[in-house]
């Protein structure tokens, strides 16, 4: 986790040196939850890249911090996403599962109540939705995940790498 904490903010001080715009995917308000305004940075450069960010709480303390990335910057966080090994003990649990069409990571602590998950939404150009949770359990965080329209992100993205 601490790892993934530490490629994120990288990630966020590398792109924010290249450009700023909102011509990226939106992530949507969901019903239920208080969103704070999307951090959006785009690399507009020979190898496109982009970043969204946008934190979410809930009067019962739960929160959810989603980003989605991609291009050369969704390649990054796949690559340290991506692997084989899955853990499953009662205190914490990293395991990979197909969802529909998608594959997802899931890292999971039951005790803390707080994880993240991972849902690759495409391979060429890459786009990796991530979302770091606290307070809520596994399930419920990813049906969160699923209330912010998948094809529609996917869409929005296509849109920006052809650069319409």
């Amino acid at each position: 986790m601490r790892l993934l904490s530490l490629f994120l903010c990288c990630l966020a001080l590398a792109l924010g040196s290249v450009g700023i715009t909102s011509e990226l995917p939106a992530l949507k308000d969901v019903p239920a939850w208080s969103a704070g305004p999307p951090d959006f940075v785009s690399y507009q450069g020979a190898n496109k890249a982009f970043y969204v960010r946008r934190t979410y709480t809930r009067e019962d303390g739960a929160r959810i911090e989603v980003f989605l990335a991609g291009g050369a910057e969704g390649a990054r966080l796949a690559r340290v996403l991506k692997g084989r090994i899955e853990i499953d003990t009662p205190e914490y649990k990293l395991k990979y599962s197909q969802k529909g069409p998608y594959q997802t990571l899931l890292s999971y602590s039951p005790q803390e109540k707080k994880g993240f998950w991972a849902v690759f939404l495409n391979e060429t150009p890459v786009l990796v939705l991530l979302a770091r949770f606290y307070a809520i359990d596994a399930e419920e965080a990813f049906t969160f995940l699923k209330a912010l329209d998948w094809p529609q992100l996917y869409q929005q993205a296509k849109l920006f790498f052809e650069g319409r």
